[in-house]
């Protein structure tokens, strides 16, 4: 959960930073390119690194 919540700040406080540093040297038009290719990074990563986990739960309908 620190974790989490670690990634989250420092992704609200970072952001738009970087989207500015990209925005000046690069152009406006590619700051959405690069916002659309790290959100199909963070997706990719996240389908690799996540694993399906069982609920638990039995089916006592019979």
């Amino acid at each position: 959960m620190g974790i989490f919540n670690m990634a989250l700040s420092l992704g609200m406080a970072g952001g738009p930073l970087i989207g500015e540093l990209v925005s000046d040297s690069i152009g406006v038009k590619f700051s959405f390119y690069f916002a659309a290719g790290a959100e199909l990074l963070g997706i990719l990563l996240f389908a690799v690194f996540t694993t399906h986990q069982a609920l638990g739960i039995k089916n006592k309908i019979k």
